[in-house]
Parts: structure tokens; C-alpha cells; sequence
């Protein structure tokens, strides 16, 4: 995990400007991104995920071009807030995000991109945007855990689990058998080519295994 924190402090200095990428405010924001992504309860929406989604988001870093920093800092400040409780989290961790960034340096444009990208995840799915390209290739790094192997699959349904995990089987399975049909009814689960045909099949075949034995 130490590994994991020092690749993840880097990428974060990295996107920062080089005025602000060792300072005193990087440092209380990179502090404060650990506890967050840290804190209690917390068993998916975790550092892991953030890795996943930079490696995942590695690929296209040259397609990407300058707008790089500001999707690797949306990537940091997506899932800040996170409160499985609520249904605003998206809304307040784009908040956050649109305090802090100035104060380390991004432009107004870079911080309205990087808001504009952690409110595109408000919608299960994502099915009900219309979005430009670098949108629906931030929205489905944030799926790309769908199509994971069956064994990492498992590994994650048993994480949102745990952080639901005030809920009963009672209440959370029905819950969650809703959520895996809304999946499974949406005409594609992911919107750029790649993750098509790298993900698509596999993602939903772990989500019709999930329901099935969630009905059995």
C-alpha cells in the first residue's frame, strides 16, 4: 500500500503546475485526499480505485494532450465525498474540488473542466449523457471495474457490500438486484470503442452472474 500511496503522491505533484506541485497546499491537499479515500467505511472507493482508473487513463495520455492534469486531478477529487448514505456526493466532491484547485494553481478553465468531469458521474450508468469524447473516456475508467476478471469482480461486489453494510441482506439485495437489471437493460455500458470490445462482453456476463445469484 505504501508503494501504491508514493505512485499515487506522484501522479498527484505531476498534475499540479510546477510552482505549486511541492507546496505547503499540495501537501495539506495530498493529506487531506488520503484521509478521505482512507477513512472508515470505505472498502471499494479507496486509493485502489484511483490507481485503477490512472492506469486504465495511461493509455490515451498523449491523445489527451494538455488537458491531462485536469483529468488526473478529477480522477483524485471524484469520489472525495463519499457517503453511501447520501445521493449528493458527486455534487460535493465537485464542490471541494472547485475550492482547493485554485489554491493549487489550476487556471479557472482547468478547475471548471475537472468539475464538469466529476459531475458527469452523477448518473448510474452514465446513460443519460450525451458526452464528448474525453468524457466518456473518464466515465467508463470509472466502469472499467465491470469488466474486470470474474475473481476481481468478486472482490469488488464484496467491497460495495461492506460499505453498505449498515443495510440488511433484506433491504440491500433487491436494492442491488435494481441496479445490476438498470445495467443490463442499457443498450452498451461503455461508450468508447476500446472499452467496448475490451469490456463490454465481460462486464456483462459478471453482471448477469451477480443477479443470478443474487436470485437464486
Amino acid at each position: 500500500m505504501a508503494a501504491l500511496a508514493a505512485d499515487l503522491r506522484a501522479a498527484f505533484a505531476a498534475a499540479l503546475p510546477a510552482t505549486h506541485a511541492s507546496s505547503a497546499a499540495a501537501d495539506d491537499a495530498w493529506a487531506e485526499l488520503v484521509k478521505r479515500y482512507g477513512a472508515r467505511g470505505r472498502h471499494y472507493h479507496t486509493l485502489r480505485h484511483l490507481a485503477h482508473m490512472l492506469a486504465e487513463l495511461a493509455p490515451y495520455q498523449t491523445a489527451i494532450g494538455a488537458e491531462w492534469p485536469a483529468v488526473v486531478l478529477a480522477v483524485f477529487y471524484h469520489d472525495i465525498i463519499y457517503n453511501p448514505r447520501r445521493a449528493d456526493n458527486e455534487e460535493k466532491s465537485a464542490a471541494l474540488a472547485a475550492a482547493r484547485l485554485p489554491t493549487l494553481g489550476l487556471s479557472p478553465e482547468a478547475v471548471q473542466q475537472c468539475v464538469g468531469l466529476i459531475l458527469a458521474t452523477r448518473h448510474l450508468s452514465h446513460q443519460a449523457l450525451d458526452p464528448d469524447w474525453l468524457t466518456q473516456l473518464f466515465l467508463d475508467t470509472d466502469l472499467a471495474i465491470l469488466g474486470a476478471a470474474p475473481e476481481v469482480y468478486a472482490t469488488y461486489t464484496a467491497h460495495i457490500r461492506r460499505e453498505y453494510g449498515w443495510f440488511p441482506d433484506l433491504l440491500y439485495r433487491p436494492g442491488r438486484r435494481k441496479v445490476l437489471r438498470h445495467f443490463l437493460a442499457q443498450p452498451h455500458l461503455f461508450r468508447t470503442p476500446d472499452f467496448a470490445a475490451r469490456y463490454e462482453a465481460a462486464a456483462r456476463q459478471n453482471l448477469a452472474n451477480e443477479l443470478g445469484a443474487l436470485d437464486s
